[in-house]
């Protein structure tokens, strides 16, 4: 059982090693060496040590003299060889090699540990642990099992960090930032990355690691070396966040941002990212990606403050969940442009339809003041949910809807069908007019015409035919222009026609002009309703 560390009290230095103490003689040359860097309060630097870099990963004659064991660095950080309470620098190692599973489950650290470009190929334990802050960045390990962690300062997983199997951060509490730049996290199990209902007070990095200094002068001394002739499985580390498994972040709560930049996600036959319900308290950054993302990302029903995609990559068809996905802000480089959002948007599976990433994106984009582009989302979105209901009917009156009026956004279209109607009753009314087709339905007012014309003589106080007039008198049912009310079609007008075999038939023309009239008078009825529901606000836009 690992002891919990002895608190100095103030102004007690820490017990040094004695000659004679049997803890002590049973350490190694690479142990003793850290154990005095630790009590004088330097860095374990086995580089500087041996004025070299780091030997190749399978070199282990090399490895031999920065090895330490991990029950001692265990028995180190818990205070068995004295409390570190009152170190200011905590544990700090680098360029060692640690041997057996680094078991620190359950204890209080009451220090720094830091183990910077170390070697760690067995699991690290860090279940219900309660730490200061930790730092492996630059390492190489295999699996990190750190659930329930409480960490007072951050966690470091960065700068050319390389885990071969599962990071699990499940019901964490970091104080701080989980630092994962430029880190490399490849599993075999499929989970990359596990965090779920994580909360971190500061900021989540899934981002590149930009040089500067003396790290960008020798890449030799950034991480273990390779061997001459690496095998296919070797993994390597890179400056950007790699991913090769799930990004699990479902319930996290995240007080800063979560930063997805320079980052490749990679997860074919699964999910590469899932932030389920998480609660992102500033900006979720989804650009510059280094590589296609391979695998399906769902941001269902998380909330951040602002959605950064500018330079994004997206997932294939059928591989982006939105439902649910609130944001109350948006940034894309340049202008944001209508079509590019829906391109995003038609990623989703697209059935069942889910209304809501529409809703969303047109709620921010008037708040944006791009009110053209909210209004052509909007329409989309209505036309993509008729498009796939399963009845035949709700079909037919979505496509009407958006012929006539675009659904409520675009009622101008039904003012220019109503004016095409008038316009052609004009016409045809006017026709009929000539023909002696229209005839006035006042007979008393009428007599024989005088000039040999085939339409009736009318008396100067009658009112006079207008075509135009007339049109827009019958095809408008609200209005009375006083023309459908002394003219009307009759039926004692019939010509001959010839069809295309050489029969001839009559036809009543004064029938055929009526039928029309009834048609116009329908329409009118129609539109003038269409159009009053649409610019009232009766046809339902959101």
């Amino acid at each position: 059982m690992i002891e919990r560390p002895r608190l100095a009290s103030p102004g007690m230095s820490p017990r040094r090693p004695r000659q004679h103490d049997p803890l002590y003689h049973r350490l190694s040359d690479a142990e003793r060496f850290v154990l005095r860097s630790v009590r004088e309060g330097r860095v374990a630097d086995f580089d500087e040590r041996f004025a070299a870099a780091y030997p190749e990963l399978h070199d282990s004659h090399a490895w031999d003299h920065r090895t330490i064991r991990s029950t001692v660095l265990a028995d180190l950080c818990v205070g068995r060889y004295g409390p570190l309470a009152m170190t200011p620098f905590g544990v700090r190692i680098k360029g060692a090699r640690v041997v057996g599973e680094w078991q620190l489950s359950g204890a209080t650290i009451a220090c720094v540990v830091s183990l910077h470009r170390c070697l760690i190929p067995e699991t690290i334990w860090l279940r219900d642990t309660h730490l200061r802050l930790i730092n492996l960045a630059g390492s190489r390990t295999g699996s990190i099992q750190a659930d329930r962690l409480r960490a007072d300062g951050g966690v470091y997983l960065r700068h050319l960090f390389v885990a071969l199997g599962e990071v699990r951060l499940s019901d964490a509490h970091i104080e701080g930032d989980l630092d994962c730049s430029g880190g490399t996290f490849h599993s075999r199990t499929g989970l990359a990355i596990r965090a779920d209902r994580l909360r971190c007070t500061g900021s989540v990095f899934f981002s590149s690691w930009e040089r500067s200094g003396s790290d960008a002068k020798d890449d030799s001394r950034l991480a273990p070396r390779a061997p001459t002739r690496p095998s296919p499985d070797l993994v390597l580390p890179n400056r950007w966040f790699s991913a090769r498994g799930t990004v699990r972040l479902i319930d996290a709560t995240i007080g800063a941002n979560v930063v997805c930049q320079k980052a490749s996600f990679s997860n074919p036959d699964g999910d590469a990212l899932l932030a389920d319900n998480a609660r992102i308290g500033g900006a979720l950054i989804w650009s510059d990606l280094k590589a296609p993302l391979e695998g399906c990302v769902s941001l269902a029903n998380a909330h951040v403050q602002t959605l950064d995609v500018r330079g994004a990559r997206w997932p294939k068809q059928d591989k982006l969940v939105l439902e649910g996905f609130q944001y109350e802000s948006l940034r894309t480089h340049g202008t944001i442009s209508a079509e590019g959002c829906l391109k995003v948007l038609r990623l989703q599976r697209p059935l069942p339809f889910h209304p809501q990433p529409y809703e969303q994106l047109v709620k921010v984009l008037r708040a944006m003041g791009h009110d053209d582009d909210a209004r052509t989302i909007a329409i989309e979105k209505r036309r993509e949910q008729g498009r796939l209901h399963p009845s035949r009917m709700i079909r037919a009156e979505n496509i009407l809807l958006n012929v006539l009026v675009g659904y409520g956004y675009r009622p101008w279209r039904t003012i220019a069908f109503m004016g095409i109607f008038i316009v052609t009753g004009m016409f045809i009314f006017g026709g009929a007019y000539r023909y002696g087709i229209m005839a006035p339905t006042k007979s008393l007012v009428t007599s024989p015409s005088s000039s040999g014309s085939s339409n009736p003589a009318v008396r100067m106080q009658y009112q006079p035919f207008n075509a135009l007039v007339y049109s827009a008198d019958v095809f408008l049912p609200i209005v009375d222009l006083q023309q459908e009310t002394y003219w009307q079609p009759t039926n004692a007008y019939y010509t001959t026609v010839t069809s295309p075999t050489g029969a001839r038939y009559d036809v009543d023309m004064g029938m055929a002009c009526r039928i029309y009239m009834w048609l116009h008078i329908a329409f009118g009825w129609i539109l003038s309703t269409i159009t009053v529901a649409a610019l009232t606000g009766l046809i339902k836009k959101d």
